[in-house]
């Protein structure tokens, strides 16, 4: 196979085009803008035989090819987010020509068009809660102790009777945290246009211990970003008997929020 086909990475109203300031995927500057049906697509060339589905397929668990090319086409989306919405494309979105890639734009442009107007003006943010298990468990069971420690029991016995209530109190201490990661969820859903909810099994422990509890994205307008950063804020300084602890990151063109079918074409 050989020639060129094109990497798309995202899709912006016609007219607001700007040219990024980074490299493209294969480190030039090789950009090239799109248009169809009042929209415009940001593409460049690349080598048509380093990017058929089974090369792509056979790179999908090489970080060494795949992390340079994903941080360069974040770059170029972030770029012009900087500027303008735009709907960010999945890694790797390859069409063979201008004409295939101004087709498909055409065949999908009331979604593209409607996507566009809902995310104008806005960003996303990731937001992850942590809990301190141990915190938890030491606190439901010293309150636990409390209640016993009248009966003047042997040191022996005091030791079981902690080691057995530490030991049941897990449970409890891990629903207490994920309510309370829950709660502060719902303050959040006050100043947020919309929400995707990540599933935080994926994460793991941070270095202190703490296990994930909570993981979403938030979409939420330029305007109120000060707002938000500092209702984050205070989430976090806040006494919370779960010692819950924020990790965030934003703002990003709302990669979460775009779900326009928009495979690679021939």
């Amino acid at each position: 196979m050989k020639g060129h086909v094109l990497w798309v990475y995202g899709v912006i109203t016609k007219g607001e085009e700007v040219w990024p300031d980074v490299h493209d995927v294969e480190g030039g500057g090789n950009f090239l803008w799109v248009p169809a049906a009042g929209l415009s697509a940001l593409a460049s060339p690349v080598e048509a035989q380093d990017y058929q589905d089974k090369v792509i397929q056979d790179h999908q668990d090489d970080t060494s090819w795949i992390l340079p090319r994903a941080t360069a086409s974040a770059a170029a989306v972030a770029s012009v987010f900087a500027h303008t919405a735009i709907i960010p494309l999945k890694f790797a979105t390859i069409f063979s020509n201008p004409e295939s890639l101004q087709e498909r734009l055409a065949t999908q442009q009331t979604v593209f068009h409607q996507t566009l107007e809902d995310i104008r003006n806005k960003e996303e943010w990731g937001i992850k809660i942590f809990g301190h298990i141990e915190t938890c468990i030491n606190r439901l069971a010293e309150q636990q102790l409390a209640r016993v420690a009248e009966k003047n029991l042997s040191s022996g016995r005091q030791y079981l009777l902690k080691k057995h209530i530490t030991q049941s109190c897990q449970p409890q201490a891990e629903r207490q945290m994920r309510q309370a990661a829950d709660a502060w969820h719902q303050v959040l859903l006050n100043h947020a246009d919309a929400f995707q909810l990540g599933n935080p099994a994926q994460e793991t422990r941070l270095e202190d211990g703490s296990i994930p509890l909570f993981k979403a994205s938030y979409l939420i307008f330029r305007r109120d970003r000060e707002k938000f950063l500092r209702l984050l804020m205070n989430l976090e300084q806040q006494e919370n008997p779960a010692d819950l602890k924020l990790q965030i990151s934003g703002p990003w063109a709302p990669y979460s929020f775009c779900h326009t079918l928009f495979a690679s074409g021939k």
